[in-house]
């Protein structure tokens, strides 16, 4: 099974899972062309996409769906049940509605990919005041393998709802390594022996912060992200698993 972060000019978010026959692309907030190179990588042709998870509404997240969805046949697309009043939203919703796939919202489920592998989705809450806190959480288990996706949720939600999370190997660190996520009381129980962020350099933002990075590295986790190796890449059997880069980084890369 392979996990790939995927690259961006900016701070956008998209992840792709390949288990055996199965795809799912969890965001969609850079360019179809990507996503066909990531693949390409594989070894795989273009096909169809099992499921498509969009986190919540904003445009880092959902903004290249609309091309994603010209291209690609997508059985299911699965929303926080957010909606925006953007023109970027307003192609994404027309685009899904257009390709006539099942239209899901979250709530706590379990999808097979393979005999050993599942993705589960993880109900926070659809309340929350913002949207990042109504992120889909999703954890996804490869035999003895546990990866965190955690979109844009907040200390908010780490705090409030802990006994929710457990054990993980790897975390996708939540909203691009920002300040206001991945907290010391979070990190004590995921206890994550890696992390990936996703952030694009010299990002307006200035993601990854500088005490998000700090809280990690205090939690021995080893960090990797996008902006210093481009495309993360997972791989696992199961049992072990290895990634495609050791440019771990480093308080230096704060802000970059």
């Amino acid at each position: 099974m392979e996990f790939y972060t995927l690259a961006s000019g900016s701070s956008g978010n998209c992840s792709l899972v390949c288990a055996g026959d199965t795809l799912l692309l969890i965001d969609a907030g850079i360019s179809c062309r990507r996503i066909e190179q990531s693949l390409r990588a594989l070894g795989r042709t273009l096909g169809d996409l099992t499921a498509v998870f969009i986190t919540h509404e904003h445009a880092d997240h959902v903004g290249g769906l609309d091309a994603v969805l010209a291209v690609f046949e997508v059985g299911e697309v699965i929303d926080s049940g957010r909606t925006a009043d953007t023109e970027t939203y307003k192609d994404y919703w027309a685009a899904v509605k257009a390709e006539g796939c099942t239209i899901s919202y979250d709530e706590d489920r379990i999808i097979a990919l393979s005999p050993m592998a599942a993705l589960s989705i993880i109900e926070t809450g659809d309340d929350w005041a913002s949207s990042n806190d109504c992120s889909i959480v999703a954890q996804l288990t490869c035999g003895n393998v546990q990866i965190l996706f955690s979109g844009d949720m907040t200390e908010t939600v780490e705090k409030q709802l802990l006994p929710l999370f457990g054990d993980i190997d790897v975390l996708k660190v939540a909203h691009h390594g920002s300040a206001t996520s991945t907290t010391a009381e979070f990190l004590s129980v995921v206890k994550p022996q890696y992390a990936v962020v996703s952030y694009g350099l010299n990002n307006s933002s200035h993601h990854p912060a500088l005490p998000t990075l700090q809280r990690l590295f205090a939690a021995g986790t080893t960090v990797y992200g996008t902006g210093k190796s481009g495309t993360v890449v997972l791989t696992t059997d199961g049992w072990t698993y290895s990634f495609n880069t050791t440019q771990a980084l480093t308080a230096a890369d704060a802000g970059a």
